[in-house]
């Protein structure tokens, strides 16, 4: 029969052993939320550190019959850090539209056939391009302009890609508001993917 020393021994080797399993099981969490955490970590880095290209139109001089109507497209990386790869197609897009839809259904763009491509465009950088319809707004249709029945859409297609070798991109929509003589974003068609 085992002496009380004997049993102590025993327990106490017993106790040792599950503190010992206690304290490894803990440094494998620790381990495993430490990796996690730098995962995580790097993953919010790279969301945060990364271009966002977006354009804008805006009316140089106000539309008036006799005249091609222009718009002055702004192409810019709002984000914080260089877009790569940066292709932009945009348009402006003339018609009596229902919706915006039928503004996107009545593409290809009416610009010359091929995006405008850059190489790197860098946070805070912004480039210009001017817009015009091939046809000169006529006086009977400038009524139908200013009462919203004939409506200018401004659409744009943007693709760009990240420093690390991810591609998004970008679709912006905006029409004619005649009410405030301003460019207005669409509803619909204003998405980054």
């Amino acid at each position: 029969m085992p002496t009380k020393t004997a049993i102590r021994r025993q327990r106490d080797k017993e106790r040792k052993h599950r503190v010992n399993v206690v304290l490894v099981v803990i440094s494998i969490l620790v381990a495993l939320a430490v990796g996690a955490s730098q995962i995580w970590y790097a993953h919010q880095s790279k969301l945060g550190n990364r271009p966002s290209i977006s354009a804008q139109a805006s009316i140089p001089r106000p539309f008036a019959p006799g005249e091609r109507m222009v718009l002055i497209s702004v192409l810019k990386n709002f984000g914080n850090a260089e877009a790569h790869d940066v292709s932009a197609r945009s348009s402006l897009v003339p018609g009596i539209f229902k919706t915006d839809q039928d503004a996107f259904d009545a593409l290809p763009l009416l610009d010359n056939g091929k995006p405008n491509n850059y190489l790197i465009v860098s946070p805070g950088e912004a480039l210009q391009q001017t817009l015009a319809t091939p046809y000169v707004l006529r006086p009977q249709d400038y009524p139908l302009l200013m009462n919203g029945t004939l409506k200018i859409y401004f659409i744009s297609e943007i693709s760009y890609g990240d420093s690390f070798g991810e591609r998004h991109g970008r679709q912006v929509c905006q029409f004619f508001d005649p009410a405030t003589s301003l460019m207005t974003f669409c509803q619909t068609h204003n998405s980054s993917f």
